[in-house]
């Protein structure tokens, strides 16, 4: 069993939030983490023991480019060993760090999604003079969130109906667009290895539920028989936190580094468990929800996703986001209630 990080920790003065936590990598046995504290965001981990350690500020030594870029904006995420994301002070566009050499593959991702700009934006890369090896610049987008939006008292209905027409039909003439035969296909079987993999991790943290491996092949099953509809053009980590909506700009993508082609439902199915996650957590209002999963609901129907394969992927979605959340002080709590409420509705369908 891994230890679950404490809500907070201190550090240089200051007490830090810890926000997210993500699961050791190789042969490293820490749990990296990020930490909070006002506006500023630190790096860090967790050992076998329980105890945590942030990183100095605008440090990593497995994100050597960190050091170059941080003094040039502010960082607003860090995946320690993995990411760091980087507001620049010049332009308000952001920087990408990753590890040495993986620049490439970020590039090639965000070219390989051109499909989706039949009907969204995407941001342009630019040149900032960063190592080219390690950091990937990108202008900034105008627009807010979804996840902004949906936890903003002062937006109106009348806006909040907007965005999500926005979003409806800048998808769809998406997945109108031609679909690039060369790029992979992530299908249900590419689907089972992800869920068992997050079921894995989950199961190491004291809070899962002790049925959360036997659950993982549940999902699976309801996946497996559901049925596949033809492979589109898919961002595979679609979610609130990525699609921005401008009054006039339209609807704009984030974080492309995932994409890939998949059956219409994954897409829509991870939306619309992320839609009840911002419900669950309170982020939301049950109205707004509501629209939102009509919606999304609508939108599948248009594009030949019946109800069945749309809740088999959301399913799906839910329980990975449980898994992934079941690490995370602020939401562990939330997130065991969600791997409970799945492994009871499947138990109750056998």
């Amino acid at each position: 069993m891994r230890p679950l990080a404490p809500g907070a920790t201190a550090a240089d003065g200051r007490v830090w939030r810890i926000e997210r936590v993500w699961p050791p990598r190789g042969d490293d046995p820490r749990s990296p983490l990020e930490a909070r504290s006002g506006g500023d965001v630190r790096g860090g981990y967790l050992d076998e023991r329980g105890a945590v350690a942030l990183l100095s500020e605008g440090e990593d030594p497995r994100l050597p480019a960190l050091r170059d870029v941080a003094p040039h904006g502010t960082v607003v995420s860090h995946r320690p060993g993995t990411r760091a994301v980087v507001r620049l002070h010049r332009d308000g566009g952001f920087a990408k760090i990753v590890r040495p050499g993986r620049a490439a593959r970020v590039r090639n991702a965000h070219a390989q999604a051109r499909g989706f700009d039949a009907g969204l934006r995407r941001a342009e890369l630019v040149d900032h003079g960063f190592s080219p090896d390690e950091v990937v610049c990108a202008q900034r987008l105008p627009g807010r969130t979804l996840a902004a939006l949906g936890e903003d008292p002062a937006l109106d209905r009348a806006d909040w109906e907007r965005a999500w027409r926005a979003w409806r039909t800048a998808w769809l003439a998406a997945l109108d667009a031609p679909t690039d035969q060369g790029r992979r296909v992530h299908d249900a079987e590419a689907e089972a290895a992800v869920l068992r993999t997050w079921a894995g991790h989950a199961s190491e943290t004291p809070c899962a539920d002790i049925r959360t491996a036997e659950t993982a092949e549940g999902v699976i099953a309801r996946l497996r028989a559901a049925g596949a509809g033809p492979p589109r053009i898919a961002h595979r980590d679609l979610h609130d936190g990525q699609v921005l909506w401008h009054p006039s700009a339209g609807i704009a993508l984030l974080d492309l580094d995932t994409c890939a082609r998949a059956d219409p439902a994954l897409d829509l199915g991870n939306l619309a468990a992320h839609v009840d996650l911002a419900a669950r957590q309170g982020r939301w209002s049950a109205a707004r929800a509501a629209l939102a999963q009509t919606t999304i609901a609508g939108t599948a129907a248009a594009v030949g996703v019946g109800p069945v394969r749309l809740a088999a992927w959301r399913l799906a979605a839910a329980f990975r986001v449980a898994c992934v959340h079941i690490m995370r002080p602020p939401s562990w709590t939330v997130a065991r209630g969600e791997l409970t409420r799945i492994a009871d509705d499947l138990e109750r369908d056998l």
